[in-house]
């Protein structure tokens, strides 16, 4: 005997209490978060419904955007300590060839009587 209640059917059953996902996230709208208060805000700027994959959609933008945005500060600041780096080095290597001059000037001089021709 067949149960008139119980339909075998190759889909899958249905809750009848189910709610949407936009119900569900206006359900939710007490337990939010700052972010997630952020994304909802972003998602209504953009003109998106706030469903679930929606504010997906928009934190995973939002986040990429701020990891590039990141990504371009540390590149930047990389790329300051290397010219600060560099500049170190030409100091030094200007203050070395200085100091080279120095003391071939004073070596291959026969005028000099210096007592302090070290010091140089």
């Amino acid at each position: 005997m067949k149960d008139p209640k119980r339909q075998i059917s190759g889909s899958q059953p249905q809750n009848l209490n189910h709610t949407s996902d936009a119900q569900e996230v206006e359900a939710g709208e007490s337990e939010m978060t700052y972010v997630e208060r952020a994304i909802r805000t972003l998602a209504k700027v953009i003109g998106l419904e706030p469903t679930k994959i929606n504010m997906w959609k928009v934190a995973f933008e939002e986040l990429s955007n701020l990891r590039t945005t990141l990504e371009n500060r540390i590149y930047k600041s990389e790329e300051e300590t290397r010219g600060v780096k560099n500049e170190i080095y030409e100091v030094i290597g200007f203050f070395s060839a200085f100091q080279g001059l120095l003391i071939t000037a004073e070596a291959q001089s026969n005028l000099l009587r210096c007592n302090n021709a070290g010091f140089v």
